[in-house]
């Protein structure tokens, strides 16, 4: 049996580097929170940053490559929801989970906001919605195979009724970051009941 090559480990340096990364990274969402991505220059992040505009160009070409990045990360962070939806339980209960924890996610004030940016550069530039589409349809195919462990009279179609369920909790959880609040109890008990009675 092939043995897998270990992984190695970051040095110092890299670490130090991916952190630098990252912070400019951080830098660039803050900025596009503020001000929107189109109201936002390079100048801006790095100053957010606290870095020289050299030195993000070093690790990024242009705000485009920024936002390339962040539809990285966050397709890290979609993953988690993937894994939810393929984790062992009773697929009711699994796909309850599911609904509560990605309304959160969506939810949170900065990943809503930022959610609405990226959407719109997308609608702009296929490079953009191609990567935020491909984050999308994963959650998508994953929740869509979730559905089809349930047994269910009134679902035809499980992509259209992922599709539904996608639009119901990232509607809600818009409604509430525009309104600044989070879900109520309420809410999210409707949501709940009116996904398990169209199943």
């Amino acid at each position: 049996m092939v043995e897998k090559p270990k992984k190695k480990e970051p040095t110092a340096a890299q670490r130090k580097l991916l952190a630098r990364r990252l912070d400019m990274v951080a830098a660039a969402v803050a900025c596009f929170i503020d001000n929107g991505y189109h109201q936002t220059g390079v100048r801006d992040i790095a100053a957010r940053a606290g870095v020289s505009l050299g030195n993000l160009y070093n690790h990024f070409k242009s705000k485009e490559e920024i936002l390339l990045e962040i539809t990285r990360i966050e397709a890290a962070e979609l993953s988690e929801f993937v894994k939810i939806l393929s984790g062992k339980g009773k697929p009711d209960k699994v796909l309850q989970k599911f609904i509560r924890e990605y309304l959160a996610y969506c939810a949170q004030p900065e990943n809503g906001l930022l959610a609405l940016e990226i959407l719109s550069v997308a609608l702009r530039n296929p490079i953009i919605f191609a990567e935020f589409e491909a984050n999308r349809s994963e959650l998508l195919q994953a929740l869509s195979s979730h559905l089809q462990k349930i047994d269910s009279k009134n679902m035809k179609d499980t992509i259209e009724s992922a599709l539904v369920i996608l639009d119901m909790i990232e509607g809600l959880a818009l409604r509430c970051v525009m309104a600044r609040k989070r879900p109520t109890r309420a809410q999210k008990l409707t949501l709940l009941e009116m996904i398990a009675s169209a199943l």
